[in-house]
């Protein structure tokens, strides 16, 4: 497995954050967000830019959290530089990631597999000129009716869940043959693991509790709104059974 491309460091507790697309990683970085005294408020991507990580690069050496991408010649040099921080992610269970990705990032298949529903996706988005929101909502919307939760299954057997990181299985974005994690945080129950990830790393007092509460992240919605048919929560479970494996959660009972 690659080493993973992208790392969230807090040299000021020293932990490495490791995101896994459609894991909560808009909720971690607005908690580490205001663990670092940063302003949590508004789009997420302004609180925290990610610059490429190089060995001998000095930005951000001084910062107390830094956003690093991570070319797959520097990834060994990072994470050997880092040695001694310990790694933290959030994982989730592998039928409701899968059905965040029908609800959110059916365009990413459709858009490979399933040209048709792309398209007329995008002609809707058009038709709304204003507002972002919107405009993916009725992209989503066009596409999900004309590509089930069970077709896209059905397309991810035909071809495979390597071909974008989103449906990559969890266990190899973390490449978990490779590092040692202090703690995989579970979606389900993150605002209490994380208060306890914190704590051992020593954060406390009003420091600690400016985290908390979390924001608000439902992570039951997408699995209520998309339901899988038994051969497809059989074939998710094949398809992302080193997840079902690695992460502590039970295969869907077909």
């Amino acid at each position: 497995m690659e080493l993973p491309r992208t790392a969230i460091v807090s040299r000021r507790h020293g932990f490495i954050y490791v995101p896994v697309p459609k894991c909560g990683t808009t909720t971690m970085i607005r908690a580490l967000a205001a663990l670092h005294g940063l302003e949590r408020s508004g789009r997420v991507r302004r609180m925290l830019e990610p610059a490429f990580w190089t060995p001998d690069a000095a930005t951000d050496r001084d910062a107390p959290l830094a956003y690093y991408k991570i070319s797959p010649t520097n990834r060994a040099a990072f994470f050997a530089a880092h040695e001694g921080m310990a790694l933290v992610s959030i994982v989730r269970e592998p039928v409701a990631r899968a059905a965040s990705n029908y609800r959110n990032k059916l365009n990413r298949f459709a858009s490979r597999f399933a040209r048709p529903a792309y398209w007329a996706g995008k002609l809707a988005a058009y038709a709304l000129p204003f507002g972002m929101r919107r405009q993916l909502a009725a992209q989503n919307g066009v596409m999900r009716m004309m590509i089930s939760p069970d077709g896209l299954v059905t397309g991810l057997r035909q071809h495979g869940v390597l071909w974008d990181r989103h449906f990559w299985p969890q266990a190899q974005v973390l490449a978990l043959d490779r590092l040692t994690y202090a703690a995989l945080l579970h979606l389900e129950h993150l605002e209490d693991e994380l208060r306890a990830f914190l704590v051992s790393r020593g954060v406390e007092g009003q420091t600690l509790e400016q985290v908390f509460p979390l924001p608000r992240h439902n992570v039951s919605s997408d699995l209520e709104e998309t339901r899988f048919s038994q051969a497809s929560l059989a074939a998710l479970a094949m398809l992302y059974a080193a997840d079902f494996d690695a992460l502590g959660y039970a295969p869907p009972e077909a």
